[in-house]
């Protein structure tokens, strides 16, 4: 493709028309949810841990168990102990001393023995993730709610008594702690579950450049299509002051090129839509019934709509 490029302007750098190239990529990228750029995965929801009891000071991190079972695997699960308790995620586990702690100083009253759940409230999508199509819970029956703020979880549990299973995806915050160093975003699965769940979900990556000699576009992307739209930026770079652009201050160019280039994604666009519908819905999806915040998913299936 930046061949292509330096064949119309022989004095474009290469480097400058590989930048051309992207840019026009990215643009495209975010035209629309491309089919190319859906995939699936799952959350795990484990069952809530409750045996024993702990015991903590207020303004310390550390959770000392007793009768607990605590182990490797908690850590990056979430941390409460009481009605009153905030939320907290765990860093680290000391087994043999049967010892957490939290991201945070605890800030409930100092305690020697209190009950307390060990669980999966938070749930990070992948490091490619942009962003969620539809969640669903499998064992409830009922597609999740997106559509959720904090605000709007504060103001219906504000103290996180609401247990059962998960009929919302709700906003959080970004979640740095990953392998890659990316930051990706952090959600909350509400209510917290009390058995072994699973949501499986559908979503978006995030598209990558085009940085190598072999990295090709999505489908249904096509390099002609993108060289279309490239050239239409090509032909307002204005060159050097040895190597002028002859294309440069010449309208009729950049609107040819970007004309093509507009039909052909079109073309491009009506043959995605061929695949999976995303601009056209046929049928209203308010229609179909979802789990709403007063009742569970098992209510809304032994009641008429």
């Amino acid at each position: 493709m930046t061949r292509s490029l330096r064949l119309y302007v022989p004095n474009l750098p290469i480097t400058l028309a590989q930048q051309f190239i992207r840019d026009r990529y990215r643009r495209i990228l975010a035209r629309r949810d491309w089919s190319g750029l859906r995939r699936e995965s799952q959350f795990i929801l484990n069952e809530p841990k409750t045996t024993g009891t702990v015991a903590f000071t207020r303004g310390q991190t550390t959770i000392t168990g007793t009768g607990t079972s605590f182990d490797a695997n908690d850590v990056g699960r979430q941390f409460k102990c009481g009605v009153g308790s905030p939320v907290y995620t765990i860093t680290a586990v000391d087994v043999g001393l049967q010892e957490l702690t939290l991201n945070m100083p605890i800030g409930v009253a100092s305690s020697s023995s209190s009950t307390y759940w060990i669980l999966d409230a938070y749930v990070i999508p992948p490091t490619d993730f942009s962003r969620f199509l539809v969640v669903s819970n499998p064992i409830q029956g009922w597609r999740l709610h997106l559509a959720v703020t904090q605000g709007e979880l504060n103001a219906m549990d504000p103290q996180r008594t609401f247990f059962g299973q998960p009929y919302a995806i709700v906003d959080r915050m970004y979640n740095i702690a990953t392998a890659t160093g990316n930051p990706v975003p952090q959600y909350e699965a509400w209510p917290y579950a009390t058995t072994d769940q699973t949501l499986f979900y559908i979503y978006l990556i995030q598209g990558a450049d085009l940085i190598n000699d072999t990295d090709v576009p999505i489908w249904p992307i096509r390099s002609d299509a993108i060289v279309s739209g490239a050239l239409a930026d090509v032909v307002r770079w204005p060159g050097t002051t040895a190597n002028p652009n002859p294309y440069f201050q010449r309208p009729e160019y950049w609107k040819s090129y970007e004309g093509e280039y507009e039909d052909k994604m079109i073309e491009v666009e009506r043959k995605d839509e061929e695949i999976f519908l995303t601009m056209l819905e046929m049928f209203p999806t308010y229609g179909y019934p979802m789990a709403p915040f007063t009742f569970s998913g098992s209510w809304l299936q032994s009641h008429a709509i």
